[in-house]
């Protein structure tokens, strides 16, 4: 499977979405792939942060979108023990492409977006980001099929936080889904219709093992190290399929 690392940081190695998670995870464990998140600001521009509220992991009680990118950068990240500047897209962006070093990049959506920011994202991004390779993704259906119509020759992956009937119809190139209600039925429909599904996020190897059994093209995860070593045993391990599926079925894994 494709191997993604989750904000970027691995068993804790950093602060999430920092410029300093990004290379040390980048150069020590080698993911396909490092998840990041984006959010517009103030002056329509992007910052690199998860949370819609910015007090948890920077003691400021602020939304990005209150904020210029200017005034966003200036906040500090304390994470896993560590203190690392708020980072704006361009520099994360720049830093990654010197290090050679894929993005998956999730636009985040607020209720307060303008109505430019797609089109203010393309202009500024898109040829960047198909010279580099990097994908996309987003919770959001309605920003998922805006990118894909106005710019579809980028790869868009729509995030789903779980699953009842299946994979949706649309323009999406792959499939992001919470591991919990994820099976090998929807990443076979899934497959059928020529899209890839990434499970987020295994962080255990009995649920990583669980994942490649049922066929996923890739894994977002916390544990970077414990993925790539978990994928390496089992290309070399003697168990068979057979036994595996036992091993499933009995509740074990």
């Amino acid at each position: 499977p494709i191997r993604v690392s989750h904000r970027g940081v691995d068993n804790g190695n950093g602060a999430q979405n920092s410029i300093d998670a990004l290379v040390k995870t980048s150069t020590t464990t080698h993911p396909d792939y490092v998840e990041m998140d984006i959010q517009e600001t103030k002056d329509q521009k992007f910052v690199v942060f998860h949370d819609f509220n910015m007090k948890a992991l920077t003691g400021t009680s602020v939304k990005p979108n209150q904020l210029t990118l200017e005034e966003a950068t200036k906040l500090t990240v304390k994470d896993n023990g560590k203190e690392e500047p708020v980072a704006s897209f361009d520099d994360y962006l720049a830093k990654a492409n010197e290090i050679d070093q894929k993005l998956m990049i999730e636009i985040k959506p607020t209720k307060d977006d303008t109505p430019e920011m797609i089109d203010n994202f393309i202009e500024m991004y898109s040829d960047n980001i198909l010279e580099k390779g990097h994908v996309i993704q987003s919770l959001s259906f309605d920003i998922v099929e805006e990118l894909k119509k106005k710019a579809p020759e980028m790869v868009v992956g729509y995030i789903m936080p779980f699953s009842v009937v299946g994979p949706p119809e649309g323009e999406m190139d792959f499939f992001t889904l919470e591991y919990t209600t994820l099976n090998a039925n929807f990443i076979k429909s899934a497959n059928a219709q020529g899209k890839d599904v990434y499970a987020w996020t295994p962080n255990d190897e009995e649920t990583m093992s669980r994942m490649m059994f049922y066929g996923i093209d890739g894994m977002i995860t916390d544990q970077m190290e414990l993925l790539n070593e978990t994928i390496t045993d089992a290309s070399k391990e003697d168990i068979t399929y057979s036994d595996k599926l036992l091993y499933f079925v009995i509740g074990i894994g």
